[in-house]
């Protein structure tokens, strides 16, 4: 039984927590996820890899629009689906919140980028060096994606005043 049905709100009450879920999702992890990609994709350049960088990770301005609907349109998922879970089921855990985080890509990034005509001509083609032109880009945004995520998640631990136990990995 959940933790919301136990003491039985109204309805309205459990479509505002859905919707809280979702705003706080929507208000803080596209910038954390912004910023990650900036620093990620920083790091991608200094290791060499500046030629092979690719549309989704880029910040030059042309990008920025298209990757912060993306990262909306991520974060209000992974806000709705965690606030429709908490309102069925109680409180999210962090092993749940990590499997949401990277369930939501997979349905929105991986099929975007593996339909573009050149990711099956790199494919075939046999050339691994032409592989990180997909797996590099791909893994920046699941990172940045993850992360940005669970820290939502631990903000909205924090507002409820559950903190963990020093030295554990279960509430106090």
């Amino acid at each position: 039984m959940s933790a919301l049905s136990s003491s039985n709100p109204a309805p309205l009450s459990r479509m505002a927590h859905v919707l809280i879920m979702t705003l706080t999702f929507l208000c803080l992890s596209p910038p954390i996820q912004a910023a990650l990609q900036a620093i990620l994709t920083a790091c991608w350049f200094a290791l060499g890899a500046g030629d092979t960088i690719h549309w989704t990770t880029g910040i030059a301005p042309r990008f920025i629009w298209q990757m912060l609907v993306l990262a909306g349109a991520m974060a209000g998922l992974a806000g709705l689906t965690a606030g429709i879970w908490e309102t069925l089921f109680g409180r999210i855990n962090a092993y749940v919140m990590f499997a949401i985080s990277l369930v939501i890509p997979s349905l929105l990034v991986i099929p975007e980028i593996a339909f573009l005509p050149p990711f099956w001509a790199v494919i075939g083609s046999g050339n691994a060096q032409a592989m990180w032109i997909y797996l590099g880009p791909l893994a920046i945004v699941l990172l940045s994606f993850v992360a940005s995520t669970m820290a939502c998640w631990k903000v909205i631990e924090m507002r409820r005043g559950r903190k963990l136990a020093p030295g554990s990995s279960s509430p106090r």
